[in-house]
């Protein structure tokens, strides 16, 4: 088996990434990945991890965290979803993505036990389930320490929660899969808290209030160590700039001031303060030696795809995966923080089962000056005239366009100066964006052949 070949043997599986019709309370459980786990010696048992969960902000609190602990002389795993262009973007160590040859290899090995057959009560293995098992065995035969997973869908239900963490962290949760989740904030965080263990630490962002009183209940209730934002740490912001931001974090006693992440938008401020106090749980409750300077050293070399990413200067030309309300609202107070007063032209494209009044609502007090509706080419996405008809009751001024580079050629032409263009919704439609531009100016990511 190829590369090419385990490709091809990853997406023969049921992949609930591609496909929303499913009921997540009878298709979504932990024994497929558990007797897998099990079937090659359960390597998770072997390695010490950290769980990150929430409705935003996983993936960039998960990647912070990681470069803190490599500049600390760890060498952290790293495991995300969905990616953008290239599936081995989801598997990292320090940095780096797992090799063609590697990713081949444990697939082939996932191939073999798979033939022999598994319990048939269990049900058909998924993209995800599969995925994740594969990312954990090559962390186990990497050595990789600690292994920091972003938890899928949920928590409860999610493969990754087949591990037991050394310290949880939930970032913010707000609306997003209500259809399988549920439909309030409290149905959402219900799921999201089954990342916490009994006894166990947990770090957890700013939250709506009723979020926050059933997280600090249900903590208490199962003696978990917890640390909330606002009220344990707490992160000030001193500038925020498109290059980045300076701020400081309050953690007790601790005061750490003039800390710099070159990741842009307010709301990454948050997530680094997360990263940064989940590293003072590990040092000072798990034993890790991570010092004031690497922490200092992990946020300057903090990089992020696809959030508040500046393509392109003049014009500005910035991509942000926001695909839900409270995504799109910081991504909205960011804007206006960084580029006061500039007009805005947004090529969105969303995913059919997205909350698009709530992104609506946010888009309507961005005051936009037009919209282009157009599509990833993901079978989940909005075709570009069912969302430019959607938008049109709302935003009047908003054209249906099929293709991201027409998109984007209408958006630049005959612009410049203060105007800014925003390309936003969906992932998958950042991920076309970041491979246009990069195919542009011949850059690439970082990762071994």
């Amino acid at each position: 088996m190829d590369y090419r070949d385990a490709l091809r043997y990853l997406y023969s599986f049921l992949n609930f990434e591609a496909k929303t019709d499913y009921v997540y309370r009878e298709d979504f459980h932990l024994k497929r990945v558990r007797w897998l786990l099990r079937a090659f010696g359960n390597p998770q048992k072997k390695l010490r991890f950290v769980l990150v969960g929430g409705t935003k902000g996983k993936g960039s609190t998960a990647c912070i965290l990681a470069s803190i602990l490599s500049s600390a002389g760890y060498r952290p795993g790293l495991y995300t979803s969905p990616h953008l262009n290239d599936v081995r973007e989801r598997i990292r160590i320090g940095g780096v993505l797992i090799p063609k040859k590697d990713f081949a290899a444990i697939f082939r090995k996932i191939r073999i036990r798979l033939t022999r057959g598994a319990p048939p009560s269990f049900g058909a293995f998924t993209f995800f389930e599969v995925l994740t098992v594969a990312a954990i065995l090559y962390f186990f035969s990497r050595k990789a320490d600690p292994v920091i997973l972003e938890v899928g869908l949920g928590g409860r239900l999610d493969a990754t929660n087949a591990v037991d963490p050394l310290v949880s962290v939930l970032t913010p949760v707000s609306y997003d899969h209500m259809d399988k989740l549920g439909r309030s904030l409290l149905e959402i965080a219900g799921e999201k808290k089954a990342i916490m263990r009994e006894k166990g630490f947990l770090i957890c962002a700013r939250q709506p209030a009723s979020v926050g009183a059933l997280l600090k209940e249900w903590a208490c209730r199962r003696k978990v160590e917890a640390f909330f934002s606002g009220r344990d740490f707490r992160s000030r912001a001193d500038c925020l700039t498109e290059f980045g931001s300076s701020f400081g974090v309050r953690s007790g006693k601790k005061r750490l001031r003039h800390l710099f992440l070159p990741l842009a938008g307010k709301y990454q401020i948050e997530n680094a303060a997360c990263a940064v106090q989940a590293a003072e749980v590990l040092a000072l409750r798990r034993g890790f030696r991570i010092g004031e300077s690497a922490i200092r050293k992990g946020l300057l070399n903090a990089s992020w795809d696809g959030r508040f990413q500046i393509l392109h200067r003049y014009p500005p030309v910035i991509a942000d995966g926001a695909h839900n309300g409270a995504s799109m609202r910081a991504l909205r107070e960011s804007l206006r923080a960084i580029f006061p007063g500039r007009p805005v032209t947004v090529i969105l494209g969303i995913s059919n089962d997205k909350d698009l009044p709530r992104i609506l609502r946010e888009l309507i007090l961005l005051r936009p000056e037009r919209i282009f509706a157009t599509q990833a080419g993901n079978v989940r996405a909005m075709p570009a005239p069912v969302l430019a008809g959607k938008i049109a009751a709302r935003l009047p001024r908003v054209r249906s366009v099929f293709n991201l580079k027409e998109a984007m050629d209408d958006a630049m032409r005959n612009k410049a100066g203060r105007h800014l263009v925003l390309i936003t919704g969906s992932l998958f439609l950042v991920g076309e964006a970041l491979n246009f531009w990069n195919s542009r100016s011949g850059c690439s990511g970082t990762a071994e052949p």
